[in-house]
């Protein structure tokens, strides 16, 4: 909208696939089962109001093909309904059972019976419709991530990049019925590979760091206010750092005022076990349940934390939210002021921050997107919906970059993570290898059947293993373990079926396929064929031929 300032909020939603029939209290299952009751919940609510107020082009929201398939997953579902059942048990008990915090046990009751009954009742169990259909009012727009997050400047070869974007978008594609016009890149990060594969599956913008802007070919006029184009033509929204800060730091942001809610705090830790019983996982190990009745308070001991108040928190996050669109404004008279090519202030972050990690995160939105869309100097907007306008853009290539510290590659390539590497590449050059001669190596239909489902399934394993999340977890030494085994898994299954489709083996690899996908029910339509842009004849990257050294 002419003179106002176009503000592009992203909201990034992603976990790595995470399903576990074979244990009823599996302790990574709770990400989700967190995440859905802290961050999705509460954000579609948000959503619906303001569709019900009639706004449009508010936000834009990235969905990880990961999250995708364990939000269609019954299982998952029916699992996250009796966790939400569990909660309204326990704040019951905790009622009966400490009348000094029984404000806080009757809030938490209220909030878990509330969204048991939008989950099963308003919303069947189905929160993608519900976002698709906000998409499709114009409200958001959704768009697709990479296939599992995968971090593609580390990847071996362009098969491998390509993979990852094609398979996005065909799980948008499929779920939400039509083709996306961007793309979230895990962890935003770009190398001078990507933007030819992004242009040639047809993704129009992006986003990326700061720096990638601040680094560029030739220097940003406007910084990171603005996007940049590429020559083949795709737009990058620079993050902006100053509402980054603002918003991400837990030190010198908002989520750090001594109002809001202590995450660390729980009741899963503070009562004695035999009280939590059935709250306990089956091996006794404590979790959190959700419960918490302190604020931030301060730095120090957590037992020291003052009581926590709902009331005066969300108050505090409607205040923070009114004080960043007021930073917003006098921002955008600066920024408006100068010539150069059309603005557009780019706030991306994850999903999690809001709720989950901040729990006040959701009020704080509702706070900004209200007193935004009252701002006369500020036009909410996407980045579709910015570029269906027409703006003048300036020409050139965004650098080498990433979200993480200090906008390179240091969080997902160290001496804690750097094995993965060794692995992932050796089955990544191996697939590429198999895919350019599988033609030549099935002369049946039956033969040509069992190699491409065998092949597909490699691809999932492949995809599967790259998840940066693993990468991630093991530089910051949290559930090491459960990351280690997951890269272990899928690399090693990868392996195993290309073992079997060269030793002649194809109906083994066949059935055995079919067995992986069913344990893993992930991108069921995988086109693996095409990832080589249907050169089968040409030949594959070298590889080296030596025994690969035992994982971890």
């Amino acid at each position: 909208m002419k003179g106002r300032l176009p503000i592009a909020l992203v909201l990034h939603a992603h976990l790595p696939l995470l399903r576990h029939p074979e244990h009823s209290f599996h302790l990574e299952e709770r990400w989700l089962l967190e995440a859905l009751s802290e961050t999705y919940l509460p954000l579609t609510s948000l959503l619906e109001r303001i569709a019900a107020e009639g706004s449009r082009s508010v936000l834009t929201l990235s969905v990880s093909p990961p999250l995708g398939a364990m939000l269609d997953d019954e299982l998952l579902r029916e699992r996250f309904s009796r966790w939400l059942e569990e909660r309204v048990a326990l704040a019951t008990q905790e009622e009966r059972l400490h009348p000094e915090v029984e404000d806080l046990a009757i809030f938490y009751r209220a909030r878990f019976e509330a969204q048991l009954a939008a989950w099963e009742g308003v919303w069947g169990r189905d929160l993608l419709s519900r976002w698709r259909a906000l998409d499709e009012a114009g409200v958001i727009e959704l768009i697709p991530c990479t296939a599992t997050h995968g971090f593609l400047p580390l990847m071996a070869t362009e098969m491998g990049q390509r993979a990852q974007i094609l398979e996005g978008l065909r799980f948008f594609r499929r779920r939400f019925g039509r083709d996306a016009r961007g793309m979230w890149l895990g962890e935003c990060a770009f190398d001078h590979r990507t933007d030819a594969l992004l242009a040639a599956a047809g993704v129009r913008f992006t986003f990326v760091e700061g720096l990638a802007a601040h680094h560029a070919s030739s220097p940003p006029l406007r910084g990171t206010a603005a996007p940049l184009l590429s020559a083949r033509g795709v737009a990058y929204f620079p993050r902006d750092p100053q509402s980054a800060g603002q918003v991400w730091s837990s030190k010198g942001g908002y989520p750090g005022d001594p109002l809001y809610r202590e995450y660390y705090r729980d009741v899963g830790f503070d009562r004695p076990a035999e009280e939590l019983g059935a709250w306990l996982h089956p091996d006794g190990i404590r979790t959190p349940t959700g419960l918490k009745y302190h604020r931030v308070t301060g730095s120090g001991d957590l037992g020291q934390r003052a009581w926590y108040r709902p009331f005066a928190a969300d108050a505090r996050a409607r205040h923070h939210g009114r004080d960043l669109c007021a930073k917003l404004r006098v921002r955008a008279a600066a920024i408006q002021g100068s010539a150069g090519p059309t603005p557009c202030l780019t706030l991306p972050f994850d999903a999690e921050l809001f709720g989950h990690w901040w729990f006040e995160g959701p009020e704080f939105l509702r706070a900004l997107l209200q007193s935004a869309a009252l701002a006369p100097e500020l036009h909410l907007t996407t980045p579709g919906a910015f570029l269906a306008s027409g703006p003048l853009m300036q020409e050139s290539e965004p650098a080498p970059s990433t979200w993480g510290a200090h906008g390179f590659h240091e969080v997902w390539l160290n001496e804690k993570n750097a094995w993965i590497y060794r692995e992932l590449h050796a089955l990544e050059l191996r697939l590429e290898r198999a895919l350019r001669a599988w033609p030549a190596q099935a002369s049946s239909d039956e033969g040509r059947r069992a190699w491409r489902a065998a092949l597909a399934q490699v691809g999932r394993e492949l995809l599967l293993a790259q998840a940066s999340d693993w990468a991630f977890i093991l530089h910051h030494g949290t559930t090491d373990r459960y990351a280690i085994a997951r890269t272990i898994e899928h690399v090693g299954w990868g392996q195993r079926l290309l073992d079997a489709l060269e030793a002649g083996a194809w109906e083994q690899a066949r059935d055995e396929a079919a067995q992986r996908l069913e344990r893993w029910p992930f991108l069921p339509g995988l086109e693996v064929d095409t990832w080589c842009g249907g050169a089968h004849a040409s030949e594959a990257t070298p590889v080296d031929q030596s025994d690969p050294q035992d994982l971890p």
